[in-house]
């Protein structure tokens, strides 16, 4: 007899032969055998505790043989209505290391680490609550800590239906990136939302935004063309070698092309259309060749006709001629407008404005 006897068993385990993992009913009602392992039943249980004052006592043995014990000197459980929950266990003795820990209402016993909370839902910030290490008192599944209770995650200030619950200073948007919430101090703000032509609503490392398409950047509302409309576009982009680059003039239909671009002479910013250093590559061609364009940019070449109509249509460009004699003498000429006519009017010549520079007389034979 334990303690000179008269106590009312109400729950045995032994071996494990029944199983205790049990749906609220069975639990209220009771289940097993009383002469092996089993639950009395909350509702009997409830009913035994609050008709006087009753001592709980609870034996434990280890693997090993030892044994345990600890008593409370008061020992009573509320109804089926608040949850059957502890309102009293008294003083506690016993020679057993760890004591009972009661849970408030809509919260259950586990092993925790970090409790997510209606600020910090998934925990990422570090333990809001006394379940640090170890087990303790938990939310159930769906249930956040709000102050010191748990509550259903709609009951939370930033509860986004779908999603659940957005950390303060985070935001969420919905699967089509047609709605946008925020959540700050507790309170959240959506407005509607949608991609800016040039992008797609995507989720990208776990992140669903509106990203850019390829060849394009955002500039924090927008999505803007990477792909420059000519070298000075890339010149004021940052871009200062001298080298091939990718581009694409507003009124070219045929997808991008590549020139050519000086970056260091006269300030930068140079789209270059011809180049002849030593007569390597022919430039006696035919029309089509001088429509497409030919040789190689990096060496001799001649950019094409429909291309530098395509640029020289856009905007106002002028036009810069560098020569170099026999001799190394180095001239040029400036002029402060220049435009070609499209092929239907034989790529004619139509603007070119006033010159200067120092290649004199030479350069205007050299254009007749």
């Amino acid at each position: 007899m334990s303690d000179d006897g008269g106590w009312m068993v109400i729950l045995r385990r032994l071996d494990g032969s029944v199983y205790t993992n049990r749906t609220w009913e069975e639990y209220k009602h009771g289940f097993g055998f009383l002469g092996t392992e089993f639950w009395l039943g909350n509702d009997k249980l409830a009913y035994l505790t609050n008709q006087k004052q009753f001592e709980l006592r609870i034996d434990m043995v280890k693997a090993d043989g030892s044994s345990f014990y600890i008593t409370y000197d008061n020992f009573r459980i509320s109804d089926e209505w608040s949850g059957y929950s502890p309102t009293s266990l008294g003083e506690n003795r016993g020679s057993a290391d760890a004591f009972i820990t009661s849970c408030e209402r809509n919260m259950e016993f586990g092993a925790c680490i970090c409790q997510g909370t209606c600020d910090q839902p998934e925990a990422t910030n570090g333990c809001d609550n006394n379940c640090v290490h170890g087990e303790g008192c938990v939310c159930p599944d769906g249930f956040l800590f709000k102050e010191s209770d748990c509550v259903p995650q709609n009951e939370c200030g930033c509860f986004v239906q779908g999603k659940g619950v957005i950390p303060n200073g985070d935001t969420y948007i919905n699967t089509d990136c047609s709605s946008r919430c925020t959540c700050n101090n507790d309170v959240l703000t959506c407005e509607n939302y949608r991609c800016s032509p040039n992008a797609n609503c995507e989720e990208r490392s776990n992140v669903r935004m509106c990203y850019c398409n390829d060849g394009f950047e955002t500039n924090g509302q927008r999505c803007t063309s990477t792909i420059r409309e000519d070298c000075l576009d890339l010149y004021n982009a940052g871009n200062r070698n001298n080298a091939v680059y990718t581009i694409h003039p507003p009124g070219w239909s045929s997808g991008d092309f590549q020139v050519y671009c000086d970056m260091t002479t006269a300030g930068g910013g140079w789209t270059v259309f011809q180049r002849r250093k030593d007569g390597g590559t022919d430039f006696y061609r035919t029309w089509s060749s001088y429509k497409t364009g030919f040789g190689t940019l990096t060496d001799e070449f001649w950019l094409g006709n429909d291309k530098l109509h395509a640029i020289t249509n856009q905007k106002n460009y002028q036009l810069r001629i560098d020569l170099r004699d026999s001799g190394g003498s180095s001239y040029y000429a400036l002029y402060n407008l220049f435009r070609v006519s499209n092929e239907g009017e034989n790529y004619r010549l139509v603007g070119l404005g006033s010159f200067s520079g120092t290649a004199g007389l030479f350069t205007l034979n050299f254009l007749s």
